[in-house]
């Protein structure tokens, strides 16, 4: 196993166990995605989160910037958006087991609808 596959491993492996802390239930995907095409959705991406599908991208330098948008005014979410695409929001892991643990604890359980307002530009 090469040293990057194995350092993805090892971070997939890392998610795992931090969520199953938090009681959420939580597993690495057989084969991190490879057989997907083969074998369909239920292989998709890297870990399974609650039945949300999450992809595991460790690394040395390339996340530094995002990191520091993290510091700055201590924020909680930061949010991005490449030009012609949708925005994507990151979270620290504590927020999103909060999140995720208020979901599972909510009576009214009602799946939130597809917010369009922001178009591809």
């Amino acid at each position: 196993m090469s040293k990057n596959k194995r350092r993805g491993s090892d971070f997939e492996r890392q998610v795992v166990e931090a969520f199953k802390s938090y009681g959420l239930e939580c597993a690495r995907v057989f084969g991190s995605g490879a057989y997907k095409k083969n074998l369909g959705e239920a292989f998709a991406g890297d870990v399974k989160l609650e039945g949300k599908i999450i992809e595991c991208k460790p690394s040395k330098t390339k996340h530094k910037q995002i990191m520091s948008y993290f510091e700055q005014d201590n924020a909680d979410i930061v949010a991005i958006k490449l030009d012609r695409h949708e925005p994507v929001f990151i979270m620290k892991k504590e927020l999103l087991a909060e999140l995720f643990l208020a979901k599972r604890e909510n009576k009214n359980d009602v799946e939130p609808k597809r917010y369009s307002a922001w178009q591809s530009d």
